[in-house]
């Protein structure tokens, strides 16, 4: 019982930590750009906007890293434990799916950051003599914006699988000793997921 009445509280903490987290990566990714790395004539302009604003894409990413690699493999793994006493194999499905999103979005972390040093040679010239503006250096930059947004895609896709089963673990398993959510936000959670799934 005291060990259920913990997991339940650090469960709580975790989850608003990832809500705080990702209500400030969304604040403070707003003002850094608004170019598609996919337009090819928009790369030059994602560059010189990250350089412009280095400091508040740096803060930016720190936060995206600590939600992904840190807040977010916790939350997978509490609610697991929350739920699993319902329908054990449908939590473990679950947790896979939230886990294997979590990896995808550290993996678009790294090409991200590494939009950063490339915004930084862009400016002021890379390694081997590269000139400022260097059309090489637009083109790794694009490579890795476009790699950088497909792991996003493919974590979006598996966190909705995963909140889809989190949902249907809610409106459909029989409550077990933990906590026992209202089923409508289970329908809520699986309906909302699955007409979001980018496709």
């Amino acid at each position: 019982m005291f060990w259920t009445t913990r997991v339940n509280k650090i469960a709580g903490v975790t989850l608003l930590l990832l809500a705080l987290g990702i209500i400030l990566s969304v604040a403070t990714s707003l003002p850094i750009t608004d170019a598609d790395p996919l337009e090819r004539g928009e790369v030059e302009d994602l560059l010189v906007d990250i350089q412009d604003n280095q400091e508040l894409f740096g803060l930016n990413h720190a936060i995206e890293i600590i939600i992904d690699s840190v807040v977010g493999i916790a939350a997978a793994g509490v609610l697991y434990l929350v739920f699993r006493s319902r329908n054990r194999t449908l939590a473990l499905f679950g947790f896979a799916f939230l886990l294997a999103g979590q990896v995808a979005f550290v993996a678009s972390d790294a090409g991200s950051l590494t939009l950063l040093f490339l915004a930084d040679d862009f400016s002021l010239g890379g390694a081997g003599g590269l000139a400022p503006g260097d059309a090489a250096v637009v083109e790794v930059a694009r490579a890795v914006a476009i790699s950088s947004g497909l792991a996003d895609q493919m974590g979006f896709t598996s966190l909705s699988v995963g909140l889809i089963a989190v949902g249907l673990l809610i409106s459909w398993a029989p409550a077990g000793a933990g906590p026992v959510p209202p089923r409508w936000l289970g329908w809520l959670a699986a309906r909302g997921w699955s007409s979001r799934s980018p496709g």
